[in-house]
């Protein structure tokens, strides 16, 4: 028997205020700000262009971005992002964690013949991964581009993809991924697609921690535990008073339909 439904799970809302002013706090290594700067082609080929422009120092084109079609947590504190883009020369492009827990800034990977290592084997794919806060190291990257006097554009949308802030002297490059963000921001659309998402998340959140409090429950019934003691564990994960005795109610079903299970086997 489930007497508790979904919808009886999320006991707040977000408004579209609140969710609009949540938005235009994002900055673009937020999962769900830059999907939504990938949705639109036009927009995708600026932002990506532009980044790709930082790493290798020049202009790409026939650009085609494919975003991640995956579910994507919104809450700033799961800063991941993967982009993939494809450009003539194939290469592949990766601005998020930092991957092997180095500390640096940028990794540059190929495949390799496990089997015979010996042998050189090009399948010409590069895998680049950019830690925003890593120590600049940004000299493995020198078979693409001379880095020497380019180092700070990369270190400076790096920052800004993290931070949202623009550098001091004029970067025209960040000045239009920053006008997509910008304009992605005020749109209503985003900001509907945040609230329906956050509401989401909410839902989700709220009924891993009903069938926390369900276990927890049945575990106190078995071990003895009184149900106020269970009561007051279920409260420290989050959940009211209402809640909580819609809960007790639905194993007190659960008991009630076993013991006539038991009493029918018996006859």
């Amino acid at each position: 028997m489930n007497i508790i439904t979904q919808n009886q799970t999320l006991n707040h809302h977000i408004t579209f205020d609140e969710a609009k002013k949540k938005v235009s706090e994002m900055n673009l290594i937020n999962n769900f700000l830059f999907d939504s700067s990938m949705e639109n082609e036009d927009d995708a080929k600026i932002v990506a262009g532009k980044i790709l422009k930082s790493i290798f120092n020049r202009e790409f084109k026939n650009i085609h971005v494919y975003s991640q079609k995956q579910f994507n947590a919104i809450d700033t504190i799961y800063h991941s992002i993967r982009l993939d883009v494809y450009i003539t020369e194939n290469m592949e492009d990766e601005s998020s964690y930092d991957p092997f827990d180095s500390g640096d800034m940028c990794y540059v990977a190929k495949s390799v013949l496990i089997s015979h290592p010996e042998n050189i084997y090009n399948d010409g794919l590069t895998h680049i991964y950019l830690y925003c806060m890593g120590s600049p190291n940004t000299d493995v990257l020198a078979p693409f581009t001379k880095m020497d006097s380019h180092r700070n554009n990369l270190e400076e949308m790096l920052h800004y993809i993290q931070t949202g802030e623009k550098p001091e002297v004029q970067n025209p490059d960040i000045n239009d991924v920053d006008s997509v963000v910008t304009k992605i921001k005020r749109r209503e659309e985003v900001t509907t697609k945040y609230m329906r998402q956050w509401e989401r998340e909410r839902a989700i959140a709220k009924e891993v921690r009903i069938d926390d409090a369900l276990e927890m429950i049945r575990f106190g019934r078995e071990e003895g535990v009184s149900d106020e003691k269970t009561r007051i564990r279920i409260k420290r994960i989050g959940l009211n008073d209402s809640t909580i005795d819609k809960l007790f109610k639905q194993i007190d079903a659960e008991e009630t339909d076993l013991k006539m299970n038991m009493v029918e086997s018996n006859t």
